[in-house]
């Protein structure tokens, strides 16, 4: 059904119930939700192969439709991102997010979330941001994590008073899946989901007459039965609706359907489902207030697909002045003979650590290399998406129990060489991003760790590939090998 037709069914419904029960106060609203964009924004004059598809005109141009239509019906419509898009592409690493940041200016989103793969997005990035930030990330203080950020942000809404509260995992311990929450974040250490959001939010636990309160609730699940007791606190925190951010993998797509219960919840949870962790597929939520409170009128997933609405041009007129930057960036690195799987990828990642003369081993997850290397010119970008993180190169140390511990677990690629020492601390270089998941899985000092450089794991394998022969094993480098 084309939008601009199941607006005016909606605004039908509204009219007939109106008649049916004339209300003193009544108003619509209209929320689209984004979420893991992950810096999947490119101006549209970047050279071939550079990006994926890009469908950010269409999201543009739906968003304005639909404001033109909410707004004609006498409506309100709210824009929110959920999180994980400040970073993770190629593009967001050149510009330093600004082509996010230009993105959501653009289209002035009303309030964005951080997730946690916007752990190490700089507060000075955040300050250029034109609407409020809110993050469910706090401090040992119960500060939050970030300068520039709250838990709870208030949106610059005219007609409605509109909060917005920031959750990650609902209210699961950390301990339950140690690798999934950041150790750190917006520079600080030791960092914690919220989760006593009374003691947090104090006074503004009491939600101001009139307001309308949202919920961002970051790796919703979809449990297969309410959480009743977690339903009951979300309702004492007077939260009107749950905007869920889901992940889920392509062996286990899960797509809602109308007779989803989660909708039915109270409070009821907007769909949200990703797919191909590029984020465009949005989020739609109508809305209608009445002396009962808000009650869904409409519930849909909107794909970005090129008849659903007419392109925003003036996007890529904000966007374009970064094409140049992206470009140069984006260099051959090299002629490649033949095509490489993730194992080959590996192992040349590991042989690029292994360079380092302070190290006695090297240490990765091998679930970490993404995509393959096809045969011939082999782009800067391209290397970036095989190692979608930019943290910098690490030497960490452990004992002998300690690597024999991850060596048994046969959970990690290993790669030594050959004087690594029975006795004392072992030298083992890794990225600074795996390192802290690593330290929740094998007793790790931290505080020993320390940068081999400073440059971002992928442009080492970068720079590693331009003076060793793509062909080259790891045998004929003298090491032992690579263990999985």
């Amino acid at each position: 059904m084309r939008i601009g037709v199941l607006f005016a069914a909606i605004a039908l419904s509204v009219s007939a119930c109106s008649e049916q029960e004339p209300q003193t106060e009544s108003s619509t609203l209209t929320i689209l939700q984004t979420g893991r964009l992950r810096g999947n924004i490119y101006p549209l004059e970047v050279q071939r192969g550079t990006a994926p598809l890009q469908y950010h005109p269409i999201l543009a141009g739906y968003v304005k439709q639909t404001r033109e239509e909410v707004e004609a019906a006498g409506g309100q419509v709210l824009l929110v991102d959920l999180g994980d898009s400040l970073t993770g592409s190629f593009g967001s690493y050149v510009t330093a997010s600004q082509n996010v940041v230009a993105f959501f200016n653009a289209l002035d989103y009303d309030a964005i979330v951080l997730g946690n793969l916007d752990a190490d997005v700089s507060p000075t990035v955040l300050e250029q941001l034109d609407m409020p930030v809110a993050n469910p990330f706090i401090k040992a203080d119960q500060q939050p994590a970030t300068k520039a950020t709250a838990v709870r942000v208030q949106l610059h809404t005219e007609n409605l008073p509109v909060e917005l509260i920031a959750n990650f995992y609902a209210d699961r311990d950390p301990a339950e899946f140690p690798e999934r929450f950041p150790v750190s974040f917006g520079g600080h250490q030791h960092v914690q989901p919220a989760r006593d959001y009374k003691a947090l939010l104090g006074q503004a636990f009491i939600k101001p007459e009139g307001t309308f309160r949202l919920f961002s609730w970051m790796k919703f699940e979809s449990p297969k039965d309410a959480p009743a007791a977690y339903l009951a606190n979300l309702r004492e925190l007077g939260v009107d609706v749950v905007l869920a951010h889901r992940v889920y993998s392509s062996k286990q797509r899960e797509v809602w359907s109308k007779e989803d219960p989660y909708i039915a919840w109270s409070p009821p949870v907007a769909q949200n489902i990703l797919r191909d962790n590029r984020g465009f597929v949005l989020s739609r939520l109508d809305l209608r207030r009445d002396p009962d409170g808000w009650k869904v009128l409409n519930h849909e997933l909107v794909p970005m697909v090129a008849n659903l609405a007419e392109p925003d041009s003036t996007i890529e007129e904000v966007l374009a002045p970064l094409a140049p930057a992206i470009n140069e960036a984006d260099e051959v690195v090299i002629e490649l003979e033949q095509s490489l799987d993730r194992q080959a990828i590996l192992e040349r990642y590991m042989q690029a650590l292994a360079q380092f003369p302070e190290v006695d081993a090297v240490l990765y997850s091998s679930e970490s290399i993404r995509g393959e290397w096809s045969r011939g010119p082999l782009r800067t970008s391209r290397v970036f998406d095989s190692l979608p993180w930019s943290s910098k190169v690490v030497t960490i140390q452990m004992d002998r129990t300690q690597w024999d511990e991850v060596i048994d677990s046969q959970a990690f690629a290993t790669l030594t060489k050959p004087a690594i020492p029975e006795a004392g601390p072992i030298r083992i270089a890794t990225s600074e991003f795996f390192a802290r998941i690593l330290s929740k899985q094998v007793a790790l000092n931290l505080e020993t760790m320390t940068t081999l450089t400073p440059k971002a794991e992928f442009m080492v394998l970068n720079d590693h590939l331009k003076t060793t022969p793509a062909e080259a094993s790891i045998s004929e480098e003298g090491n032992d090998g690579v263990g999985r």
